[in-house]
């Protein structure tokens, strides 16, 4: 048995949002030539089919329908590379272990200069160099309870 013919269709609707929709729906047949791949040539016809469709949809005259079409695709946050459909989060597992490492770093960093701080204020006050809060007063003048 061998393919002589190959028929393929392919229809899309888009919605307006306002109960109505636009559908365009194309039939195309192709006579095999000797020594073709009814395989390669499905696919390639397919290819071609759905991007006439979705064409056909995006000049419609329906600002709602041509709206309906743009497929915004996915990407990472911090890459800007395209997430695949299997990704459900914002980022590539690896750019979130990468943003993840990178805050607790920050996080260190900043309890390191805290602890600095601290220790330093404590030099200071333990050397005298600064003001205590109770040496600003004189222990003559009468404090109000």
């Amino acid at each position: 048995m061998s393919v002589k013919t190959i028929s393929v269709e392919y229809e899309k609707r888009a919605n307006d949002g306002d109960y109505g929709s636009e559908l365009v729906k194309v039939a195309w047949h192709y006579e095999l030539q000797d020594g073709e791949d009814p395989c390669t040539v499905t696919m390639a016809l397919q290819g071609q089919i759905r991007g006439r469709v979705e064409n056909d949809l995006a000049q419609s005259a329906n600002l709602k329908v041509r709206r309906a079409l743009i497929r915004q695709k996915r990407t990472c946050n911090r890459c800007g590379e395209d997430l695949p459909d299997s990704e459900t989060s914002y980022m590539h597992p690896a750019c979130k272990e990468a943003e993840d490492a990178e805050r607790q770093a920050r996080r260190l960093e900043q309890e390191e200069r805290w602890k600095q701080a601290e220790a330093s204020a404590e030099v200071e006050l333990a050397a005298g160099l600064r003001d205590n809060a109770r040496s600003n007063y004189d222990d003559d003048e009468d404090i109000p309870l």
